[in-house]
This record gives structure tokens, C-alpha cells and sequence, in this order.
């Protein structure tokens, strides 16, 4: 038996992803809370299969490869198996063609490690530019684990420089902290390729 996280990130941004919480959240019949960013709902559920692909444009789920805080704000509802639901959310998050055609296209954009030019280095100031670094700790992290991804010899600078554009939230020792826990032989790694689907998703054209 698996336990199985799914995420789904800032529901209260349009009455469409409440909708779709709301229903995310009674397939899946298991144990739900709100997230610690207060915008986002967490589930978790049983599977006797190995279920989750990590991220998603329609949310995450996962079995491995990351932790999930539990805040327990949410209803009493234990955990519950709920393998064949969950299968049919990957099926339906992951397997549509319009998906696998999103992901070639980002994986097309820029490699894991995109060489460091001046048409690359616009890219990614424009990218970040959209990005707030006012966000929950989720969206800080992998963002600055995506510029760090690129492997360029000021990468850290570049999201110190990122972070810097919150100065409320930045501290020097969180983030060296930050720095240090990134692992690029991860199994669900954080890629730029990260980095341009969040972008678009906030607007960005390139």
C-alpha cells in the first residue's frame, strides 16, 4: 500500500479551480486539508499501486521524491484507498494529448542545463520578471532551484538577485539554506523547463 500527496496550488485564483478542487476533492473521498500557504488544498489517500507523476497544469500528485506538510486544518476524514480514482486523475492530468504535447514543447524550449548566452540570460530575467518572490514557500523554492538548474557560474546570484525582490521574506541564511538542499541528480528534479511553464502560466509569451 502507497500513500499517495495530491496538491492543488492557489484553488481561490478563479471560481473555475474551486470547482475543480471541489471535485478533485469528493472523487477522491479521502483526507483533505488547506495548504500552509492557506490557498492551496492537500489530499491525501491510499493506493495499491504506485500512482503521481509530480507536477501538472492541472495539479501534483506524488508518491516519493517530495515532502508534503501536514497542516491539519481540514475535516475529520481518514485516509482512505482510493487507487482506481486516483489512477484516472493520472490518466487524466498526464496521458491526454494535449499534455504530452505541452511537455515536448517545454522540454523543446531549453534543455536541463541551457547554454549560458545573452538570448538565454534575457530569457530568464524576462521569465522571472512575471514570477512574484512573494509567493508561498513551494513556489520560492523551486523557482530558485529552477535558476540554479541552469548551472551557470552566477546562477546563485541570479536568484539571490530573484529573492532580493521581496525583501520582507529574504534572509541570507534561509537562502544559503535554500542553496544547499538543492540536489540535481533528484528523481523529480526542478528543470528551467519548470521555470517557463510557471511563466507562461502567469503570462509570459516567450
Amino acid at each position: 500500500m502507497y500513500l499517495i500527496g495530491v496538491d492543488l496550488d492557489k484553488v481561490d485564483g478563479s471560481e473555475l479551480k474551486r470547482i475543480t478542487a471541489k471535485r478533485v476533492c469528493k472523487l477522491v473521498g479521502s483526507y483533505c486539508e488547506i495548504s500552509p500557504s492557506g490557498t492551496g488544498i492537500r489530499i491525501f489517500a491510499l493506493s495499491k499501486e504506485l500512482v503521481g507523476k509530480g507536477q501538472s497544469p492541472s495539479g501534483e500528485m506524488y508518491h516519493k521524491g517530495r515532502f508534503l506538510t501536514v497542516t491539519g486544518h481540514g475535516h475529520a476524514r481518514d485516509v482512505v484507498i482510493a487507487t482506481d480514482t486516483l489512477k484516472s486523475l493520472e490518466q487524466e492530468w498526464w496521458l491526454d494529448n494535449g499534455n504530452e504535447t505541452c511537455n515536448r514543447n517545454l522540454s523543446q524550449i531549453w534543455k536541463v542545463s541551457p547554454p549560458d548566452t545573452p538570448r538565454r540570460r534575457a530569457e530568464l530575467f524576462e521569465m522571472l520578471g512575471y514570477l512574484s518572490a512573494d509567493c508561498d514557500y513551494e513556489g520560492y523554492r523551486d523557482a530558485v532551484w529552477a535558476i540554479l538548474s541552469t548551472n551557470w557560474h552566477d546562477a546563485g546570484e541570479i536568484a539571490r538577485n530573484w529573492c532580493q525582490t521581496a525583501p520582507e521574506r529574504f534572509e541570507q541564511d534561509n537562502f544559503e539554506t535554500l542553496v544547499r538542499s538543492y540536489d540535481p541528480h533528484h528523481a523529480d528534479k526542478i528543470t528551467i523547463g519548470s521555470l517557463v511553464f510557471w511563466a507562461r502560466k502567469a503570462g509570459w509569451r516567450g
